[in-house]
Parts: C-alpha cells; sequence; structure tokens
C-alpha cells in the first residue's frame, strides 16, 4: 500500500506492507471470500490511467511507487 487518495487534490503517502488473511467459503458458485472486508484498493498504473489528477498528486504518486 502506498498511500490513500482524498477527493483529487490530496495523496498521503503512508506506505506499509500488509499480510491479510482470508476466510474462505465454499458456495455453489465456487470459492467466495467471507472476511474480511477490504476497503477499495487500486493499481498505480490503472489509477494514472483513467483518473485526471493534479500533476503535483501525480508526482507525488509516482515518487512513492518508485520507492
Amino acid at each position: 500500500m502506498l498511500g490513500a487518495l482524498w477527493g483529487r487534490d490530496s495523496f498521503v503517502v503512508t506506505p506499509r506492507s500488509t499480510q491479510v488473511v482470508f476466510e474462505l467459503v465454499r458456495t455453489p458458485w465456487g470459492w467466495r471470500i467471507d472476511a474480511p472486508q477490504l476497503g477499495p484498493m487500486v493499481l498505480v498504473d490503472s489509477l494514472l490511467g483513467r483518473v485526471a489528477l493534479p500533476d503535483s498528486v501525480v508526482g507525488v504518486i509516482r515518487g512513492a511507487a518508485a520507492q
């Protein structure tokens, strides 16, 4: 995780490594994640390719991703 994007104008860098253990359940449609419920996450390239952000925010995101 690199950080959090707040609106369009603010990216807060909070780099950290996270280990997540998923609880799975088998349904008639296959395996599904039962827990934990995670917040939305996106890949850097996907974010920068689809959302128009100010150059200052893009610079902060690219800098955090390069580390």
